[in-house]
């Protein structure tokens, strides 16, 4: 499976100022961290720059996080180095494929967080996927999947001259624009070209489409 372009450039700088304004995860820390019981190992497939492992790794849970993107993982092994150590001791980041997973187990909880799995088209690599996933887990151990709502995806999207995001970055101003979006009913994937813009006193840096 194939790192996605949003995940690769300009967008993974700016990825966690993208999710802390994204209200869809509002209150997913708890939900996760309420699988399990505090100090069992949690597995996070799509762990990005560290987000929640690091907020379960503060309520006491031991997280491996595993990601395809070596951007993210780079940006979570920062933080990983700059970290209190009983924190970071918890915690292990992984450069992964979730069709291949590969990490030993087994783990209390498992949880493909801000849409992970939709990345993934239904077929062959989902049901790797699942079958990877089963024999890591311990028995009765819980799995969560956050996926979107179909009809959030089949009707149209915003006009493509009004940003669904803008935030203070860096001196100016992030914008983030949805190009356009394609919804396949029959497939758990989803994508959607964005153009991001980073305004700046001096002009504006624009970035070409990419995937997300």
């Amino acid at each position: 499976m194939a790192v996605r372009p949003y995940y690769a450039d300009l967008s993974a700088a700016y990825y966690d100022l993208v999710t802390a304004h994204d209200r869809s995860l509002e209150g997913d820390l708890d939900l996760y961290a309420s699988l399990a019981e505090p100090g069992s190992h949690i597995l996070e497939v799509g762990t990005g720059t560290g987000r929640l492992a690091f907020g379960l790794a503060e309520r006491g849970f031991r997280v491996t996080g595993v990601d395809i993107a070596p951007t993210l993982l780079d940006q979570a092994r920062a933080k990983l180095a700059k970290a209190p150590k009983d924190i970071a001791g918890r915690l292990a980041f992984v450069h992964g494929d979730m069709t291949a997973l590969n990490v030993d187990g087994p783990f209390a909880a498992a949880i493909f967080p801000f849409f992970t799995l939709a990345h993934v088209p239904k077929g062959a690599a989902l049901r790797n996927i699942f079958a990877r996933l089963a024999p890591r887990l311990a028995p009765g151990a819980p799995a969560a999947f956050h996926m979107p709502q179909e009809e959030s995806l089949s009707g149209p999207p915003p006009p493509p001259d009004q940003p669904v995001l803008l935030a203070p970055v860096d001196g100016g101003t992030l914008c983030l624009f949805v190009k356009e979006r394609r919804s396949r009913p029959r497939s758990a994937a989803t994508t959607r070209p964005w153009n991001t813009s980073s305004s700046r006193r001096k002009g504006d840096a624009n970035a070409p489409p990419r995937s997300g």
